[in-house]
């Protein structure tokens, strides 16, 4: 059962980003990779669950890097390191993909993500402003 707790992860790694590009329901956006915490989950577990489940990679989870209220629950986001498997990215979870309702696990250059739909717009400005030193 899951929790309303989410957990998500910001991995940077030779300045690109690891992001989930979405297809639902008509709308294309983008989102760092992570999910919903189980009941029997910390945020930091699910963290490493989800990007495993959805880029095929496994990571080490860091510090928190900011938590934002979200549809009456909280989204966490950690600083998250590639341990291995960040070469060829895949989906590996039980989500099931359609022509309109997809996932697909991409790295992106950090100097584009500002022009890109990236939820939420919060952290990703948090993110330009860490990794850039001002607000892009």
């Amino acid at each position: 059962m899951r929790t309303n707790i989410g957990a998500r992860a910001i991995v940077v790694k030779e300045g690109k980003v690891l992001l989930i590009h979405r297809r639902n329901e008509g709308r294309e956006y983008w989102v760092f990779p992570g999910g919903g915490v189980e009941d029997d989950e910390t945020p930091e577990k699910t963290v490493a669950r989800e990007v495993k489940e959805e880029t095929g990679a496994v990571i080490s989870c860091g510090e928190k890097f900011a938590e934002q209220d979200f549809n009456g629950g909280k989204q966490l986001f950690f600083r998250c390191e590639i341990v291995s498997g960040e070469g060829e990215l895949k989906m590996t979870g039980p989500e099931k993909q359609t022509e309109n309702d997809w996932y697909q696990p991409e790295w992106r250059d950090l100097s584009e993500i500002r022009n890109l739909t990236l939820h939420p717009i919060e952290v990703r400005d948090m993110l330009l402003v860490e990794e850039f030193g001002k607000k892009k």
